[in-house]
């Protein structure tokens, strides 16, 4: 494997944090909802259709608005790079009632700055909300115009996972990961200029689903939350490899947290037909048939029609 970047979530000073607590409840009064922790089994108690295992985890107190959208401030970057970021940034509109507006003039809610320090981060949701307007939410510090279509992918919806509100998949509060820690503050001590307390904070230190609010599912390694776990990390042989995209249970675990509004019950119509309209029920016959109108008038013909049948025996 080769060397992984490393990405940092940014954290408000603790003095910040009452102001931040206010910026999220009055983007979003949801996140003084309170979502239970998972079950034993790992999964969540409003884990989705038929109970399915979802994965990612998302700091509640933090979410936007279900439906919001976000404006995007780039600050620098080449055009090759910029357009780059747009178009992984977006991928996770397709899965989520959450979109961005690419602006060229602020204010923005995101502002993400390109200064090549080889390091990328960004502050997680509404956080954002509380950085000085000069100042940048989010930063992305080795992309290229010659950087590869993967590297733009993982980095890309990653940062932009945080700014949605997701946090590290290693930090959320169903990760087992036997750690050898002081591997681990040696590789980022050489690789990344990290001290042990940043490393302690960016890699060991992990939610609790009660005190910190989180809603968490069972850990999922492919994650595009979850950056490489090299071979030496752990001490029982784990690894995580490459992960350039958003993973099913990413994609089923965000459309949860954002969700799209439910299909408008006027787009449908429902009619019925029952046989002993036309026939007495003592008189068979070897076609039954009937006319339903619909009243909405329809350029083109239904995405859907279902017809069910039913017998009285």
């Amino acid at each position: 494997m080769s060397q992984p970047h490393a990405c940092a979530q940014l954290f408000l000073p603790a003095e910040d944090s009452e102001r931040a607590i206010r910026a999220a409840l009055t983007e979003n009064p949801k996140n003084a909802t309170y979502f239970s922790a998972s079950t034993p089994d790992g999964v969540a108690a409003d884990a989705g259709v038929g109970g399915a295992p979802m994965a990612l985890a998302l700091s509640v107190r933090k979410m936007w608005a279900a439906g919001r959208t976000l404006r995007v401030s780039l600050r620098g970057g080449s055009e090759t790079v910029r357009s780059k970021v747009k178009q992984f940034a977006v991928i996770w509109s397709q899965h989520a009632n959450i979109h961005f507006e690419f602006v060229d003039q602020e204010p923005a809610e995101i502002r993400v700055a390109f200064d090549m320090n080889g390091s990328s981060w960004s502050y997680v949701g509404t956080d954002c909300l509380t950085i000085a307007a000069a100042d940048p939410t989010m930063n992305f510090g080795w992309f290229t115009d010659v950087t590869p279509d993967d590297e733009f992918s993982r980095t890309t919806i990653h940062e932009f996972g945080h700014a949605i509100g997701c946090i590290h998949e290693h930090q959320q509060p169903n990760a087992r990961i036997n750690w050898d820690r002081n591997f681990v503050y040696n590789y980022y001590a050489v690789n990344s200029g990290w001290s042990r307390a940043q490393v302690d904070s960016q890699v060991f230190a992990q939610y609790d689903a009660v005190r910190d609010n989180i809603q968490s599912t069972v850990f999922d390694g492919t994650s595009i939350m979850e950056y490489p776990i090299p071979p030496g990390f752990t001490t029982d042989g784990f690894t995580v490899g490459w992960n350039n995209h958003l993973s099913a249970n990413d994609i089923q675990f965000i459309g949860t947290m954002y969700p799209f509004p439910p299909t408008s019950l006027t787009s449908l119509e429902t009619g019925s037909f029952n046989t002993m309209s036309i026939r007495s029920w003592d008189r068979p016959a070897n076609e039954n048939v009937g006319t339903i109108n619909f009243t909405i008038p329809r350029p083109s013909p239904p995405t859907l029609l279902l017809g069910i049948n039913w017998f009285d025996m």
